[in-house]
């Protein structure tokens, strides 16, 4: 597998509107850059994708759309290869149209094309790669915002009131860290943490702690590599019930806190960077579904009490602060905005639930802010050995409360445009997605029976008239790779030394090996199987894929124009099973080292007896050559 880092500036003109509050902010400096981070993946069946971190607090699907469509078409790889998230920051210009404020298409354009443009850079920096992965803890920065009072009832970010009673749940303080190690070039750590980005505040532009997360590793991790440093592209995960407030202290806000939070979830990082765990897992895949999700529609009564509820909130803010002190008037105008909304539908909303894979690790994108047991709930059902859940990805919907969040009531559910469920649905179709791709790149585990290695058979001899010291060591690939077949097939014991006497018998042992033309019918009705020939490698994919049998394949060596994989020179080995275009070997002459010699190295995996490659592999090792079929009717 190959990954490639691309990184733009994306910092808007002084003037834009700031998104993440009900009143509106225009900038007039610039705290720290903004920037779209990429990543690309590929692999050796010409799969690619995209995964984008943007500093940006969210971009609705119809823009997302637009983005992902523009970036496949400029970059000639598939949409749904193209994998765009937010990290959510509240002091980033608002991109989608429609929201509180307006956008500027202008720097729309701007955006979209640099999107495209890091894509198309990363991309263009693809280099091998090995995946590796570590956990750690950043604690006492995220903190659960939604809290339980005196009186029953649930409240956000309730400040020092002294009727809070506590939190209603824990947050995830996990640190997921991606290491990609790079053959030649700067390594790239992938981190993935989850807690809003709202510490800074104000009229700046800033990026909030995942820019200092990104600038304070790549500063302590500049010497890696000899030099190269380490680029870093920071992911937000389910952080729709969290914040950077700690209820009963004072309130930390600003840049400097920013910074505190970014050193936090850095260290986490760096005290697992140098013990890293190799992940298994060549593939890159992708994949989109649509969760219909029923849509929270107010009745017509509150529509209208809504409405008048944001004419006093835009004619009179200051009286409407009073009667709506502290989260209570986000809260209640938050539920308004949504019923107006959707006080003409739709009935249902269709979220993207969005999935990139690469290397054995996943990206699990969710359109929105999804509360923190979400995230769990991913990352605990995914096949992944490491998923890393992102909110605000290829879309941006909304909160995604908990079934019991809209009981509990407060901000997020109350201003949600979902009805209660959507959590679970969410849940269930991101899960389902990971696993559909995962079982689409896992070739069924195949071994034989018995392995027949012919380096541990030179006691048998295997004579011909041009091998007068023949023996199975030397000459016997072809009846190795025959009794694993017979065994494997037909239940049956098929030594290879009884393979050896028949091959000799019925006069495919003349030249230097086995003549599998002689051989091949013969063996076959030996031992009770069908057997076909065939010089068309996609008709031996079509027939390995269909479960029927297995094949083997009479490889030609090094060429002027392609070193041999499987041998050097001319080699039987047996294809035993293919799936979505990956083909289980068993080579005869299988030792150890034999796939990490200059050209063939990273082109198998090995699991036991059975080498795993792309079917493109052992069909350029067999051009020309014939393919022999075995089958039980």
């Amino acid at each position: 597998m190959k990954s490639g880092f691309a990184r733009l500036d994306i910092t808007p003109p002084f003037g834009a509107r700031i998104s993440g509050y009900f009143e509106e902010r225009i900038a007039d400096n610039i705290i720290a850059p903004l920037t779209a981070n990429a990543v690309a993946f590929s692999d050796r069946r010409g799969n690619t994708a995209a995964v984008v971190s943007l500093d940006i607090i969210g971009i609705r699907q119809e823009e997302m759309d637009v983005i992902r469509r523009l970036a496949a078409e400029k970059n000639k790889i598939p949409y749904e290869a193209v994998f765009v998230a937010c990290t959510h920051t509240h002091t980033g210009p608002e991109v989608s149209a429609g929201r509180l404020f307006k956008n500027d298409p202008a720097y729309n354009e701007y955006l979209f094309e640099r999107i495209s443009a890091a894509i198309g850079l990363a991309i263009a920096d693809l280099k091998e790669t090995k995946v590796e992965i570590a956990r750690g803890k950043a604690e006492d920065i995220a903190f659960i915002r939604r809290y339980r009072m005196k009186d029953g009832s649930v409240k956000t970010n309730p400040g020092t009131d002294p009727n809070v009673v506590g939190p209603i749940g824990t947050p995830d303080e996990t640190v997921q860290l991606v290491k990609l190690v790079r053959e030649g070039a700067a390594d790239i750590a992938i981190v993935n943490f989850q807690v809003h980005p709202d510490t800074v505040g104000g009229t700046g532009l800033c990026p909030d702690y995942p820019g200092y997360v990104r600038s304070t590793l790549e500063a302590a991790l500049q010497e890696e590599k000899d030099g190269l440093g380490v680029h870093v592209v920071y992911f937000n995960g389910a952080q729709g019930d969290t914040n950077h407030v700690k209820i009963g202290f004072t309130k930390k806000k600003g840049p400097a806190h920013a910074q505190h939070m970014g050193r936090v979830i850095a260290g986490a990082v760096l005290s697992v960077y140098s013990y890293t765990t190799p992940v298994e897992g060549e593939w890159v895949d992708y994949g989109q579904k649509v969760a219909e999700v029923p849509s929270n529609r107010g009745t017509a009564e509150q529509v209208a009490a809504a409405k008048e509820l944001v004419k006093f909130h835009d004619e009179d803010y200051e009286n409407f602060s009073k009667v709506y002190p502290g989260m209570m008037g986000p809260t209640v105008l938050g539920e308004a905005n949504t019923f107006i909304r959707h006080e003409n539908g739709p009935d249902s909303f269709g979220l993207y639930l969005t999935c990139v894979t690469a290397g054995g690790i996943a990206f699990a994108g969710l359109p929105g802010e999804p509360f923190t047991d979400i995230g769990r709930g991913v990352k605990e059902g995914s096949p992944y050995v490491m998923t890393i859940p992102c909110c605000c990805a290829n879309g941006y919907q909304g909160y995604f409360p908990t079934h019991d969040a809209y009981a509990e009531g407060g901000y997020e559910a109350r201003s949600s445009s979902f009805k209660p469920g959507v959590a679970e649905i969410l849940i269930d179709t991101a899960v389902s997605l990971t696993k559909e791709i995962s079982e689409r790149n896992t070739v069924k585990d195949i071994q034989p029976v018995r392995f027949y290695r012919q380096l541990d058979y030179a006691h048998i001899p295997y004579v011909s008239p041009s091998s007068p010291h023949g023996n199975i060591a030397n000459n016997g690939c072809g009846v190795c790779s025959a009794s694993m077949i017979a065994e494997y097939l037909t239940g049956k014991s098929f030594p290879v030394e009884d393979c050896a006497k028949a091959a000799k018998v019925c006069g495919a042992r003349e030249g230097f090996g086995t003549d599998m033309c002689i051989f091949a019918p013969v063996f076959a009705h030996m031992v009770g199987l069908q057997t076909s020939s065939t010089t068309d490698p996609d008709e031996v994919l079509a027939f390995l894929e269909s479960g029927k049998g297995m094949a083997i394949a009479n490889t030609l060596g090094d060429r002027e124009d392609w070193t041999g994989v499987f041998s050097d020179e001319r080699h039987y080995v047996v294809c035993a099973t293919a799936e979505n275009g990956v083909v289980g070997i068993w080579d005869p002459m299988l030792s150890p080292g034999r796939y990490e010699k200059p050209g063939r190295k990273g082109k198998v995996r090995l699991d036991g007896y059975t080498a795993y490659a792309d079917f493109s592999v052992i069909a350029n090792d067999c051009k020309g050559r014939i393919w022999h079929l075995f089958w039980k009717d």
